[in-house]
């Protein structure tokens, strides 16, 4: 076995890499009853990793796979130092779990390295092909990141590298906005979750959920959540709930013109379209919004006080503006500094969502396995129509080409239409 290679980031600034080989990591230790031993194989990078990095402190990110006890000196330091996950395929090296064999794979939430990682396991109760780690160490965590969709030898075999490419890329992200079209903005009562009820957000209602002929606007609309959520809502919904208009709020005329080319938002506005003085540049605006239009505003990780000057400018034109926090700014930030953004955030009225909690809040709804029947039906159609129009997925090899991804990562380097998948 070759020596194994991690990645390991600042816990203060998520932008500081180092790619640490680990020889004293071997020979590895005797497997554990019911458990794996699952070596990553291909995963993605998107700015849902900048996030694990970024609020990990918040929300135990860093505590899922930690520091290798054969991690060097210099980076033993847990308050320093930590290690975040990805999403995408394992295949397991070593197995004592009866239902896993040797060679069969597994797709959730895995650490970044060439390190394999144990497994606890157990069976769901409640949807074939899946697992749960059961450890006591991951008991903390969200459900969704303990649970590990399975493939036996020949199941992986048929399985294209490019449709493990786009499972590791878009998978829980489409997940997250079908969640979010159905059980958070939905059209049924029946169906209605709360979008974090574990948070400090008021109760969700169907007042605020219903998007019937009203405008939804999606800052940083360009990312990969929000263009999933922008196609649920033109397509996944019945006719008579759809909102009137979706639109995209992006940064550059090169992300605008790959927004619009993918035929999911009805326009795509500029953030410089509003100025920091309230000031309208663009007269679309004027005349899509007006005193008897409700605004849906999602924020998905929107750049610097973008979030304030249209908040602020929308609320003055609009009859009610509803706002939804469902991701971040992939830039580092200190901890007062993300704090004092939530806190002003909260202040202006903003409902957080939380993936884990509306998958957790639609089984109970549906059962598991229904939900997760009614997903992969719709995420496999949506894969086999080709996925995002004009995306392209980019394969990087080895640990040297994650490292430099992460880098270009880190100061937005990353264009829309690119696709960052790595085999290690």
């Amino acid at each position: 076995m070759a020596v194994p290679t991690v990645q390991i980031l600042s816990k203060d600034d998520f932008t500081q890499q180092h790619i640490v080989p680990l020889p004293n990591a071997l020979p590895l230790p005797p497997l554990t009853p019911s458990s794996v031993r699952v070596k990553t194989s291909i995963f993605a990078l998107t700015a849902n990793n900048t996030t694990y990095a970024k609020i990990g402190y918040m929300l135990g990110w860093w505590d899922v796979h930690p520091l290798p006890a054969s991690t060097p000196p210099e980076f033993q330091d847990a308050d320093k130092f930590g290690r975040i996950s990805a999403w995408g395929f394992g295949v397991v090296e070593e197995s004592t779990y009866d239902n896993l064999p040797v060679n069969s794979y597994v797709w959730g939430y895995l650490p970044i390295g060439t390190l394999p990682v144990d497994l606890t396991l157990s069976p769901d109760p409640e949807v074939p092909n899946r697992v749960l780690e059961c450890s006591p160490a991951r008991a903390k965590q969200f459900p969704v990141y303990n649970m590990y969709t399975t493939y036996l030898p020949e199941q992986a075999a048929s399985i294209s590298q490019e449709r493990m490419g786009w499972d590791s890329l878009l998978k829980v992200l489409f997940k997250t906005s079908f969640g979010l079209n159905r059980f958070v903005l939905a059209w049924d009562e029946s169906n209605l979750v709360q979008p974090f009820p574990a948070g400090p957000n008021p109760l969700w209602t169907m007042e605020q959920a219903n998007v019937t002929d009203s405008v939804v606007i999606q800052l940083a609309g360009s990312g990969k959540t929000a263009l999933a959520l922008a196609h649920q809502l033109k397509f996944a919904r019945p006719p008579a709930s759809r909102p009137r208009k979706v639109i995209a709020v992006t940064s550059s005329a090169k992300s605008k013109a790959f927004v619009e080319a993918t035929g999911y938002y009805d326009s795509v506005w500029l953030y410089d379209d509003i100025e920091s003085t309230g000031a309208i540049d663009n007269a679309e605006i004027s005349t899509v919004l007006d005193n008897r239009t409700k605004v849906v505003l999602c924020d998905f990780g929107s750049r610097g006080s973008a979030l304030v000057t249209w908040l602020t400018t929308l609320k003055s034109l609009a009859e009610s503006v509803v706002l939804l926090g469902v991701g971040s700014e992939p830039k580092a930030a200190t901890h007062q500094e993300l704090e004092q953004k939530q806190a002003g955030a909260f202040a202006a009225g903003m409902v957080m969502t939380n993936a884990s909690d509306v998958f957790s809040g639609a089984q109970k709804i549906l059962g598991g396995e229904k939900f997760a029947q009614d997903f992969s039906e719709s995420w496999d159609e949506f894969v086999k129509a080709g996925a995002i129009p004009g995306m392209q997925l980019e394969f990087g090899y080895g640990m040297e080409a994650v490292g430099k991804a992460w880098d270009k990562l880190c100061v937005d380097g990353v264009g829309p239409e690119t696709g960052l998948v790595f085999k290690v």
